[in-house]
This record gives structure tokens, C-alpha cells and sequence, in this order.
């Protein structure tokens, strides 16, 4: 039991790595904390736990954002339909997503309002884990 344990923590493991492949994660350091308190940053799928959380640099962002990486037991469907409601109400337009992709996500969208931009992206999950994992990164646009 132990090793099975162990050998879900490495997988859970490489899969926060291959996230951090698309966006550099500094855990504690906040180049911009105002952004953890935008309402939108707490926004989570009812269901949804939180298993990591960073900064964010996304690679053509000079001023750095806010990440959140969570695992809920819903369909990506779900998932995606709630934040496209929750941004909508806070009056967030859907854009198209500019970040370069990992190869390690399934899918990503994004959403604008002003200088700020909420991205959502779906992970491949570990094998055994029936939850979807998902990250949104909340960043400003240095232009």
C-alpha cells in the first residue's frame, strides 16, 4: 500500500512539473498580490480541491500573475461551464488564449477584462485518479 501511496505522490509529482514546463511557479514569492485578491482568483467549482497554488510568470508576461491548480470529481464540461457563468457575471469577455501550451494540458481557454486575464486549462490526470485536474492563472497584461 505504501508503494502505491508513493508511487501517486510521483505521479502527481511529474504532473505539477509539467505545469510548471508552461508557467514558472514560485510558491510564497507574490510580484503581484493585488491579484490574489481579485474576487475571480477564488472562484472554485463547488467540489473542487485545491492541490497547488504559485505564482505565475506566464513567458511574455512581464508583471507575473496568480496560479491555482484543483481536482474536482465533474466532467471538464462542468468545470468549464461554471467559470464561463461565474466570469460572465463579473463581466469577463471570452479571448483567445496566447499562452504556449505545455503539451502536457488536454485543452486551455481564456477570458479578459481590461489589463487583467483568467486562463483556464485541463491537465491530463494520473492514471488511477478519476478527478479533473485544473489550473486557472490570473495575470495582468504588461502593455
Amino acid at each position: 500500500m505504501v508503494g502505491k501511496e508513493a508511487s501517486k505522490l510521483l505521479r502527481m509529482l511529474a504532473l505539477l512539473y509539467a505545469l510548471s514546463l508552461s508557467v514558472a511557479c514560485v510558491p510564497g514569492v507574490s510580484p503581484a498580490p493585488a491579484l490574489e485578491e481579485e474576487p475571480e482568483y477564488s472562484l472554485t467549482p463547488p467540489g473542487a480541491d485545491e492541490v497547488g497554488a504559485g505564482v505565475a510568470f506566464p513567458f511574455h508576461v512581464d508583471e507575473g500573475g496568480v496560479l491555482r491548480v484543483l481536482a474536482v470529481q465533474a466532467p471538464g464540461q462542468d468545470v468549464l461551464a461554471f467559470y464561463q457563468k461565474q466570469l460572465a457575471d463579473y463581466g469577463w469577455e471570452p479571448h483567445a488564449d496566447t499562452l504556449p501550451n505545455s503539451g502536457s494540458e488536454q485543452s486551455a481557454v481564456s477570458w479578459a477584462k481590461g489589463r487583467l486575464h483568467f486562463r483556464l486549462a485541463f491537465w491530463q490526470g494520473l492514471d488511477d485518479d478519476p478527478r479533473t485536474i485544473f489550473s486557472i492563472t490570473l495575470y495582468r497584461d504588461g502593455g
